[in-house]
């Protein structure tokens, strides 16, 4: 599924450049301009420790790189002020031998807020902040049953708040649309304490992601 929306994403973007060259005028000089996006990322993570005290307890050590999709919107001027919002989410799966499992689910939004500065007619960049919250989801199950009174499989959740920097460089290719990519530092201050959905456990240590996020948007003006 991962592969097919990858594809999907990049036949739109390839497309872009092609309906450009169709249209006489790609280009509107407005000072003022909002719209939606939708995109595709990379958010390469630090887990600190995590990952590694996962494995030593016995489940499959998790990756730190995850692939985030979601959207968001803008509006406010080319050369100023722009405030909006965005939302996005993603997850990372490690299967270990004999039905061992580690997963860990993101999902964040919040609000977007930076400043514009016009490079030239068709190319912008936007240095900002961004500020929110979102949570984790964590499903942890041993290859083996060692303990009968002991479930081999935990699910718990987690909540944060994240802040920090943004930039992003917007071209664009026609009228109605633009490409923007994408790049941020993602900070999350969160609780140490899990939720614990099925049972309790404090075999789990706290969990701060924090980490790098590179994206690339569509975003359909109006």
């Amino acid at each position: 599924m991962k592969k097919l929306l990858v594809l999907v994403w990049l036949l739109l973007v390839i497309s872009l450049p092609v309906m450009a060259e169709e249209e006489e005028n790609p280009f509107v000089n407005m000072d003022f301009k909002g719209g939606g996006s939708f995109g595709l990322g990379y958010m390469k993570l630090n887990m600190g420790g995590f990952k590694e005290e996962i494995a030593r307890a016995g489940y499959p050590e998790l990756e730190d790189g995850m692939l985030v999709y979601g959207g968001g919107s803008l509006i406010g001027f080319r050369d100023g002020l722009r405030c909006g919002g965005f939302g996005y989410g993603g997850e990372v799966v490690v299967e270990g031998a004999n039905g061992g499992l580690s997963q860990l689910n993101f999902a964040a939004g919040g609000a977007d807020l930076e400043y514009g500065f016009v490079l030239q007619d068709k190319l912008d960049i936007g240095i900002g902040m961004i500020f929110g919250g979102g949570t984790y989801e964590l499903t942890l199950r041993k290859n083996t049953l060692q303990n009968i009174n002991e479930p081999n499989q935990i699910h718990l959740t987690n909540t944060f708040f994240i802040v920090g920097p943004k930039v992003t460089l917007q071209y664009q290719v026609v009228e109605w649309c633009t490409i923007q990519g994408i790049i941020n530092y993602i900070y999350s201050i969160g609780n140490d304490q899990w939720k614990d959905v099925n049972y309790r456990t404090d075999a789990v240590p706290p969990l701060r992601v924090n980490g790098t996020m590179i994206g690339v948007n569509l975003q359909l003006m109006y």
